[in-house]
């Protein structure tokens, strides 16, 4: 299971925050992390120091770069089963107990998951990542100059994310195509559109052929992956996503 997208650049930027503080400081920061996605979740201590020279894995050896935009769906897309949140912070409170008294033995080196549709646990060890070196900012003024929110936002080529107000402007020669699901809300029956599933997308592309599209779905996502599954069939068409998706409108009081 991945880290969810809005949350990476989070624990990407306390991880390098700890590494420099460690480091260069000489103040060890360490990172209690914990991640959800559906009926799963993972919870991870790093940048523990062993002695002046060592310290357990980070963040970065478990993921050393960002995934894509279009790579991992949020919350709100993938959803989340309501009692998980509250099961993995029982399990950070408790790790962070662990260290503050010295007592047991933290989840260092090891990431754990549980699955809470078959009530299972279960526990994967970690080793340093050769790769994560050369992504950790060299030096506390390379560290604070790293915009993480740019960092963590990769756009895929040719790819046009656009904002509503955008859209406004070219509406008439193009075409709003919704890849939510059917169940999904709120609507977008105020705006003139084509609704079609991502998982069904494939097999309308033929409707779509040789015009303009802007994919719209709940975050900004799924559209960006919808938007490259058309350029994949068409290469050289423009094809636009909408910017922040439903939940932008909702928030604007667009819908």
């Amino acid at each position: 299971m991945k880290h969810l997208q809005e949350r990476y650049q989070r624990q990407l930027m306390l991880n390098e925050f700890g590494i420099e503080a460690q480091e260069k400081l000489s103040n060890a920061k360490v990172l209690v992390i914990g991640a959800v996605s559906k009926f799963e979740g993972q919870v991870a201590v790093f940048n523990v120091p062993i002695n002046e020279k060592e310290k357990t894995v980070n963040y970065r050896d478990l993921f050393p770069e960002p995934p894509n935009n279009n790579e991992v769906l949020n919350c709100s897309e993938a959803g989340v089963l309501g009692i998980l949140p509250g099961m993995i912070g029982v399990l950070q409170a408790t790790e962070v107990i662990k260290l503050i008294t010295g007592i047991g033995k933290p989840l260092t080196n090891r990431i754990l998951t549980y699955n809470a549709l078959n009530q299972e646990f279960f526990t994967m060890h970690l080793t340093q990542n050769p790769k994560a070196v050369n992504s950790i900012p060299a030096s506390v003024e390379t560290f604070e100059n790293t915009d993480y929110e740019l960092l963590c936002n990769y756009s895929p080529t040719n790819v046009i994310e656009i904002e509503f107000e955008q859209w406004l402007e070219i509406r008439e020669n193009t075409i709003l195509v919704d890849v939510r699901e059917s169940l999904e809300k709120p609507r977008l029956d105020y705006y003139s559109h084509l609704s079609i599933p991502l998982h069904t997308l494939p097999s309308n592309l033929d409707d779509l052929l040789d015009k303009e599209i802007v994919f719209v779905c709940q975050s900004g996502k799924r559209s960006l992956k919808a938007a490259l599954l058309y350029l994949s069939v068409m290469p050289n068409a423009k094809v636009y996503s909408l910017k922040g998706g439903v939940n932008e409108l909702v928030k604007k009081k667009l819908i």
